[in-house]
């Protein structure tokens, strides 16, 4: 949460200072409509912070826990991110005509929550050995970073330029999170399967943001997005269906 408001701060205040209050306007509307992602997140962030501690507490030494965690909402996130991406044209249009210009500049912004969320399964090593100083540590130097690249691209791409410092800002904030985490609390996550989804969904943003693809080439880039992923993450999908297959069986025989 403190990550975000500093984050959103300087985005703000570095569109004010170099560019114009329109841009802040098209910049904070992108923002509303990222927020629907931010749903989940606050949803997930609520249950599994005492799911992870209890945890710990129980087991220190069972972490496959954690791993599936964060294979699962890894999925989830990734799969609202790409979507909210492929029909952004159709949710300004029902939104109205205040919220067009923002369409571009979505795409980045999306990594906001992505990076958050799921960061919050790789974090709580920190957490669990006390060493909680480390959490001002990273965003001291996420938001220098996000300051330096709001700087360099703002001037260049307006509010887009603001969204795409945000973007990687908050993928430095995932890593530095993860990386610390480890040091405190080794788990053996698939950060190979992250940083490929990270990349693609990267380029899938990128393109979405700095050229105009048309709705059914941009919606075959989703699927193949989404079959990249499944594929990458199956036996995580495949554990899901079966939780979910067993629950309506269960529900079903009462």
């Amino acid at each position: 949460a403190l990550a975000g408001d500093v984050f959103n701060f300087i985005d703000k205040w570095s569109l004010k200072s170099m560019e114009t209050y329109a841009e802040v306007g098209i910049y904070s509307s992108a923002a509303n409509i990222v927020a629907i992602c931010a749903i989940v997140q606050t949803t997930f962030n609520l249950l599994w912070a005492p799911l992870a501690m209890k945890h710990y507490e129980d087991d220190p030494s069972n972490k496959s826990f954690y791993i599936k965690a964060n294979g699962c909402i890894t999925i989830a996130m990734f799969f609202v991110g790409a979507a909210v991406i492929c029909f952004k044209d159709i949710i300004v249009f029902l939104l109205g005509n205040d919220y067009r210009e923002a369409a571009t500049v979505i795409p980045f912004l999306l990594f906001n929550p992505i990076m958050m969320t799921v960061s919050e399964t790789t974090v709580y090593g920190i957490n669990f050995k006390n060493k909680t100083w480390l959490h001002g540590v990273i965003t001291t130097i996420c938001a220098l970073v996000n300051i330096v690249l709001n700087t360099c691209f703002i001037p260049s791409y307006s509010a887009e330029g603001a969204a795409l410092a945000t973007a990687i800002s908050y993928i430095v904030f995932y890593i530095l999170r993860t990386l610390l985490s480890n040091k405190c609390y080794p788990v053996r996550y698939p950060n190979i399967k992250y940083s490929i989804v990270s990349i693609l969904f990267f380029g899938y943003s990128f393109l979405n943001t700095f050229y105009s693809i048309k709705w059914i080439p941009n919606f075959m880039l989703f699927i193949i997005f989404i079959g990249i992923l499944i594929g990458l993450y199956k036996k995580i999908v495949k554990i899901l269906f079966e939780t979910i297959f067993n629950e309506l069986k269960d529900k079903i025989k009462k």
